[in-house]
């Protein structure tokens, strides 16, 4: 059994080595806010200092944004951080930050209740802490970390609340905030918490009726905002309705489909009509979409086919750890441990592919971010096994040599990891960051004066090129909401100071002392450039240029 010192000392040092990897470099790594992170920094400095989102909506819970309508929650996280540093992409990202290294110590506990394991704790807090997965998303101003953050917590809340039921109360509390971080939630929080009260439903039955009562309140009173909001404003939903394949069933049901319908109806084949209806249709892409999230090539060769959600030429969970993960998942079916604890474990691994697999993008690695810590907890429990099962039958010579691969194998990965993403990754993803409007603004804000207006495009990559102005001129938000007020703009126009954001097409329009930015599909070759801003990669990212 570890001395508590030494298990507190290392607990710190792997603290302190999860805070490091998440901070250093916060604001250069990735290379460049992406608009949705430029749109939650730039809400969040409204509200600051007028009380309202970039369109006058009094103290949201939900940002409009770009017609996606994100959960509020993280925005007001950055406000505290914008007081210290000001608006700046490291003010943005630095309470992912701070939510990903709180999560590594609530992991350490959760783990440490559910097994009762110094070992099986420490070692999935560490293999946590240098996890690619978490790493990514809690550099960066993802509201899927935040809501990973809070369920780790409610979860945790939980399992202490049935021995001291005062935590059931918190827990509620904090499931009911994590509805409020990050549309998954909506789906994964409820399955979760079903889970968790059929799992413990003969100890909660010992906790009086009032700590479950009141706990339930709680949890309804957090939610009901989100409630009210979904029944008075259809449009909040429209994020979810956008991600879900359900929401367009033209892209399920081919033609082919639909041939097979009309010839069972036509030859009364009952048959048929069972096996090809819309409904089996569904259950199919569901069940395609969940079985994706366990791919190998996905988790631990190549990644999503996101750039925002990993560095290059690495999957989400270092290759190393597969083996491990086998042999975890076996010792955790037939070991001596918890039969709660199993069903607990197996059904977050069940659960978590869920909210993703209604999703048109899968594999998706931001929505199944919920899944963490679980893989570095097998892959711990398949370590301490392996290490255990040499221990006892090769002895001391062997285990040496067995500690001196697997550590070398973790170093490699590491090393790897540490160089692909803080050597490689802004020269490989710049574009999926939207990268070169921070030099963009400056040049626009130099040179305005020689113009009439300047021009920028809203057509792809440049597609909310706005909010990035907003953002690195800090634009005044009584200014923006005015406009907003007013109408003097459309969804489709969008005006302030000289800045004229549209879909343009050169050949159509009025080019007498005006600049217009673009990309290199929308400025002709006979343009006269001002401007051409690149990627680290050499190619070309934005154009500047006039008729003369």
């Amino acid at each position: 059994m570890l001395k508590n010192k030494k298990k507190y000392l290392i607990l710190i040092c792997i603290v302190i080595l999860a805070f490091l990897l998440r901070f250093w470099n916060l604001g250069e790594i990735p290379i460049s806010p992406d608009w949705d992170e430029a749109s939650l920094g730039y809400n969040a400095y409204s509200i600051l200092n007028t009380g309202k989102d970039e369109f006058g909506e009094k103290f949201p819970l939900i940002l409009r944004s770009f017609g996606d309508y994100k959960p509020a929650l993280y925005a007001y996280l950055i406000i505290p951080f914008i007081v210290l540093f000001d608006l700046t992409i490291f003010s943005v990202r630095l309470p992912s930050v701070i939510l990903g290294t709180f999560s590594i110590f609530i992991s350490y506990l959760l783990i440490k209740e559910l097994f009762r394991s110094e070992k099986i704790a420490l070692l999935t807090t560490l293999l946590f802490a240098i996890s690619p997965w978490h790493i990514q998303f809690s550099r960066v101003a993802f509201e899927a970390n935040l809501g990973l953050t809070l369920n780790l917590l409610a979860i945790l809340l939980f399992i202490k609340g049935l021995s001291n039921k005062w935590f059931l109360i918190f827990s509620a509390l904090f499931a009911g905030l994590g509805l409020h971080a990050y549309q998954s939630e909506k789906l994964f929080v409820p399955l979760m918490g079903f889970a968790l009260v059929v799992i413990y439903r003969k100890e909660l039955l010992l906790i009086p009726k009032k700590f479950i009562i009141t706990s339930i309140i709680v949890g309804l009173l957090v939610v009901s905002p989100i409630i009210y909001q979904a029944f008075s404003n259809p449009e909040t939903l429209s994020r979810a309705k956008g991600t879900s394949f359900m929401n367009n069933p033209v892209k399920i049901l081919s033609n082919k489909h639909y041939d097979k319908v009309l010839a069972n109806d036509l030859n009364n084949d009952y048959l048929g009509k069972i096996f090809d209806n819309r409904r089996v249709e569904y259950a199919k892409v569901i069940s395609a979409n969940y079985l994706s999230h366990f791919n190998i090539n996905f988790l631990f060769v190549t990644g999503d086919l996101n750039e925002r959600h990993h560095p290059p030429g690495m999957g989400h969970i270092y290759l190393i750890e597969l083996l491990f993960i086998l042999i975890g998942l076996y010792l955790l079916v037939f070991g001596t441990f918890s039969r709660k604890t199993k069903l607990f474990i197996f059904s977050w691994i069940i659960i978590s592919p869920i909210p993703a697999s209604l999703t048109w993008d899968v594999p998706n690695a931001v929505r199944l971010i919920n899944i963490l810590p679980i893989p570095h907890l097998l892959s711990a429990i398949g370590i301490l096994g392996v290490i255990e099962f040499i221990k006892n039958k090769k002895g001391v010579r062997v285990i040496n040599l067995v500690y001196l691969i697997i550590i070398l194998g973790f170093m490699l990965n590491f090393a790897y990891f540490i160089n692909q993403y803080f050597s490689q990754y802004n020269y490989f993803s710049a574009s999926s960051w939207q990268y070169g409007y921070k030099e963009l603004v400056k040049f626009s804000e130099e040179n305005k004066n020689s113009y009439e207006k300047i021009v920028i495009s809203r057509l792809e990559p440049l597609d909310q090129s706005y909010i990035f102005y907003l953002f690195y001129l800090k634009l005044s938000p009584e200014v923006f909401q005015e406009i907003w007020k007013n109408n003097s703009f459309n969804s489709e126009v969008i005006s302030f100071d000289k800045y004229e954001f549209k879909n343009f097409y050169w050949n159509n329009e009025n080019k007498e002392n005006i600049l217009y930015i673009g990309s290199r599909n929308q400025i002709p070759p006979e343009a006269k450039l001002k401007k051409i801003i690149y990627y680290p990669d050499g190619t070309e990212a934005i154009i500047v240029a006039s008729e003369e």
